[in-house]
């Protein structure tokens, strides 16, 4: 998808693409400090 956006010069889709990627990034990370927070209750 990008590949094809970006030989078409199309940037659209190239900011959708990071956008998406960027949301997901972070629903992992917070995913992450919630498990991290749950299993590690000696730290906190």
């Amino acid at each position: 998808m990008s590949a094809q956006a970006a030989s078409r010069c199309d940037s659209s889709p190239l900011y959708a693409g990071i956008v998406t990627i960027s949301v997901i990034g972070l629903a992992l990370n917070h995913l992450l400090v919630l498990v991290e927070r749950r299993f590690s209750r000696w730290r906190a």
